[in-house]
């Protein structure tokens, strides 16, 4: 395969609820350090509330659309790269204080994402890779820069992990995304334990999952997804809970 590894790879997706949830976050980080990792997962996030919270403190609320704020200013610009600057750090940390080697990433840096006419596409990341085979956690903000013009932004950060999760796919034959459930429970539960499979468009799902638009666009993208808890991230094995299908995957499969 010429020189794939044929290890999968886990880009876990951090949503904002769980990015603003601090006991999740030093649970998350504490389950991340109990076992060596061998390559490391990718984590992106968003600026997500933290963001919001910098410019309402500032007198300023601006909306979301497809996934990042509406800001009218190169003030507000400053004040929301800030945040992303910011929670990227305070994940770093977190991880460093459970012993666990990360490395913050501004994605409109060192060529992860770039933008040129309305598409969004990853550059040379192959520095990343080498990262995870060093069993270093790369730990992703959803910024970039246009092409064109030079200027850099907050991008959402599902179509963020969409496009690393593909880029990624060079060395690695299998790129799986890790979700979240809001309930804790490591998948959709089914007498007493995960169950194995979910259609993306099961009404089970429903609550389940801090953001079902971004789910619905990594199920559509084609990318295999587990849906678990923090604590079931770190099995030895890999992560363990629901894979998340495509709808006609999941038909006629039982429960």
């Amino acid at each position: 395969m010429n020189g794939m590894a044929t290890r999968t790879l886990h880009l876990i997706f951090l949503d904002d609820v769980h990015a603003a949830d601090v006991l999740f976050m030093q649970n998350l980080s504490r389950s991340m350090g109990r076992r060596s990792w061998r390559p490391a997962p990718v984590l992106v996030h968003g600026s997500g509330e933290h963001a919001e919270q910098l410019l309402e403190s500032h007198g300023i609320f601006r909306s979301r659309s497809d996934g990042v704020l509406a800001i009218e200013s190169s003030r507000e610009h400053a004040l929301v790269q800030q945040a992303l600057r910011g929670l990227n750090q305070k994940v770093v940390a977190l991880l460093t204080d459970a012993v666990v080697s990360s490395v913050g990433v501004m994605g409109s840096q060192r060529s992860v994402f770039a933008a040129r006419n309305g598409g969004l596409f990853v550059q040379e990341i192959s520095w990343l890779k080498d990262l995870c085979e060093q069993g270093v956690v790369p730990v992703v903000a959803a910024s970039g820069r246009d092409v064109a013009s030079g200027s850099t932004g907050e991008i959402p950060a599902v179509h963020a992990a969409i496009v690393l999760a593909r880029a990624l796919r060079t060395w690695y034959e299998r790129v799986e995304v890790v979700f979240f459930t809001t309930t804790n429970l490591p998948g959709i539960m089914h007498a007493g334990k995960p169950r194995e499979q979910v259609s993306v468009g099961d009404e089970v799902l429903r609550d389940k999952v801090p953001d079902m638009d971004a789910l619905l666009e990594v199920v559509s993208a084609g990318l295999p997804v587990v849906l678990t808890n923090s604590n079931r991230l770190s099995d030895e094995a890999g992560p363990s809970g629901t894979m998340i299908t495509a709808p006609e995957a999941a038909s006629g499969m039982d429960a």
